[in-house]
């Protein structure tokens, strides 16, 4: 099955006609629904790629069924991709670890919008995301990460679910940055991230640790770290405080499951 889907050109028109018949009073509607960039959209109901999983969102919301309107034969051509998009291509690199599938995601539009506010536009370099278990943090947080991947040359999601001590993360973040060229660190925490951040400055990263309750204490103060896990809160506070560039490339998003005292 192909990556990308697009609409068969004898749909296009059907596929338009859908968007008042389901609700929606504009394409604008329909994309702040979904939680999709207008641009995505677009694409869309105009015949142009867009990637499998949201193809099939998109045809759920208008009733349609995506195998009879897809064109399942459909190949990107070299020729169709600009040589700005094949330079960006290239220069990305993603890993997901173990990140949930949210092909099937409904609503959180407002959340969406406001987290990518908040990386994109205002770009805060550290987001922190708290709630009580079970409401949906780390869909949203996979949700997010798929949306804002176009805008990042790195990418990578961890679950700190098994509480992975500091130094095993750390070098797991090297390996990543370093395309698998460096496996061992300084030793000393100061350094290795230290180490870590010069990998950030180089490049525009987008970093997302998921399950963040697991390295916390659960019967003191919100904040508290387990004993032997107090360098997270070293390399949290480097990430959110240090000068990343003159005019910021960077956005780690953080999302912890966090209860508050």
């Amino acid at each position: 099955m192909p990556r990308s889907l697009t609409v068969r050109q004898e749909y296009v028109g059907k596929v338009k006609l859908a968007i008042r018949r389901n609700g929606f009073a504009s394409q604008k509607a329909l994309a702040e629904d979904a939680g999709l960039a207008l641009a995505t959209v677009s694409n869309f109901l105009t015949g142009k790629p867009v990637d499998h999983a949201t193809f099939e969102e998109l045809c759920q919301k208008l009733a349609l069924d995506w195998r009879e309107i897809a064109d399942l034969n459909f190949e990107v051509s070299s020729k169709a991709i600009s040589k700005d998009a094949q330079k960006i291509s290239t220069s990305k690199r993603q890993d997901w670890g173990e990140a949930i599938d949210v092909s099937v995601f409904y609503g959180r539009t407002e959340e969406l919008a406001t987290l990518k506010q908040w990386i994109v536009s205002d770009r805060c370099r550290l987001v922190t995301l708290i709630g009580m278990g079970g409401i949906g943090k780390t869909a949203l947080s996979v949700k997010l990460a798929q949306l804002l991947q176009d805008q990042f040359e790195y990418l990578i999601w961890r679950s700190l679910r098994n509480a992975p001590p500091i130094k095993e993360l750390l070098t797991d973040l090297q390996r990543f940055f370093s395309k698998q060229q460096e496996t061992v660190l300084p030793e000393s925490l100061d350094s290795q991230i230290s180490r870590l951040m010069e990998y950030l400055r180089s490049s525009r990263c987008l970093l997302v640790l998921d399950n963040a309750e697991s390295i916390l204490c659960s019967d003191e103060r919100a904040g508290a770290y387990r004993q032997g896990y107090e360098g997270y809160g070293q390399l949290l506070r480097c990430l959110g405080e240090t000068n990343h560039r003159e005019h910021p490339n960077l956005a780690e998003t953080h999302y912890s499951r966090c209860y508050l005292a």
